[in-house]
């Protein structure tokens, strides 16, 4: 009876090492992740559970990621605090041993410095991690998940993040989640109406605050992600004088093929259509017209800075412009949305603000590489 019951703890165990993220496997439901948890989500929509917890001592939020009701990525985004920012870097080798143990010698690791960066200007690689100028990055890849550990900070804000995905291709998009997103533009951005304040879209958004930014002219908040045409974009806000004026999403995409980005920008752009009709404008922006020739296979020239994808859509109180360009040799998705320019004239004659008619494209505070 003793060897069967070691038995059974051992193979329980070795399941419990499989689970894929968290306590849960790939292409569970929503209902079925909340059954295997012990404990209340400290924030959750219909395609998101956010739970805390601990990775090898460190505390963290868990955050479940659904594709058509079903499980399909996991971030473990670490809240650790410290005034010395070298410790960041301390405990990013310390959680690195904890992940080798676990998946072996990933297969890729090292740091990247931004480029145009001299490594001899920062008094320490903590402090050039804060502002943005250095990244550390390690992956794995096991039989069912894409892992990857990354260190990235931006404006002395320092992330730390574990972001796992299934290994499967993406669920069918004929029903991915996010298509009532879109839905949410019509009078403003995410259900907050246009020149609402700061502090209301704070007091109501669900998702998770990475970030905040301002300069003279705006101030935007970023917050977590979530999935639009299958993919994860970083949700923002920006605001002139306490009042919305745009809202954006953004990904950064790693396409080992670069057509796939192109892909990605129609595939959004064929769901915005299905709530707005025909664009009112679309371009191709090429920096110089005799490079038309110069590429067999686009995806490259937009890479490299040479091509931008831009597609415009109206409705009664938004523009919406979708955007495919390059950022420091990635290649970036937006969807931006503005408020409609008889409502911008009437909240600048208004007095709402004088600022808002100078900003035809809000201040992105960093689509932050970690996300």
């Amino acid at each position: 009876m003793k060897q069967i019951t070691v038995l059974f703890l051992i193979v329980l165990s070795a399941a419990l090492c499989a689970r894929d993220f968290e306590n849960a496997w790939w292409g569970m439901t929503r209902s079925e992740v909340i059954s295997i948890e012990s404990r209340a989500p400290v924030q959750e929509t219909e395609h998101l559970l956010i739970y805390e917890s601990t990775i090898s001592g460190f505390p963290a939020y868990a955050a479940y990621s659904f594709v058509n009701g079903r499980l399909y990525s996991g971030k473990y985004l670490f809240n650790t605090s410290h005034t010395d920012n070298n410790e960041y870097i301390s405990d990013y080798h310390i959680l690195l041993d904890h992940m080798m143990s676990r998946y072996g010698l990933p297969v890729q690791r090292g740091k990247r410095w931004q480029a145009k960066t001299k490594p001899q200007d920062f008094s320490s690689d903590g402090d050039a991690v804060a502002l943005g100028h250095l990244n550390y990055l390690s992956c794995w890849q096991t039989d069912t998940s894409n892992i990857e550990f990354i260190l990235t900070g931006d404006h002395h804000m320092v992330n730390t993040v574990m972001r796992y995905t299934c290994a499967a291709p993406m669920p069918d998009s004929g029903s991915i989640r996010g298509l009532h997103e879109y839905t949410f533009f019509r009078n403003g951005f995410r259900g907050h109406p246009w020149y609402a304040n700061a502090s209301r879209v704070k007091s109501k958004e669900c998702a998770v605050l990475l970030n905040t930014y301002s300069n003279e002219f705006v101030d935007s908040l970023d917050y977590d992600t979530v999935c639009l045409a299958g993919l994860d974009m970083l949700i923002g806000y920006a605001f002139a004088d306490d009042r919305l004026i745009a809202g954006y999403y953004t990904a950064e995409l790693s396409c080992l093929d670069l057509q796939d980005a192109i892909s990605a920008f129609h595939r959004i752009n064929r769901q915005l259509q299905q709530f707005y009709g025909k664009a009112v404008h679309e371009e191709l922006l090429w920096t110089q017209q005799q490079l038309k020739t110069s590429y067999p296979l686009w995806g490259c020239a937009v890479a490299l800075g040479h091509l931008t994808y831009i597609t415009d859509y109206r409705c009664s109180a938004s523009r919406i412009s979708v955007t495919l360009t390059s950022n420091h040799g990635g290649i970036i998705l937006m969807i931006q949305m503005t408020p409609e320019s008889r409502l911008l004239h009437n909240a600048t004659a208004s007095g709402q603000s004088h600022q808002m008619q100078r900003l035809a494209v809000p201040v992105c505070s960093g689509f932050n590489e970690a996300f």
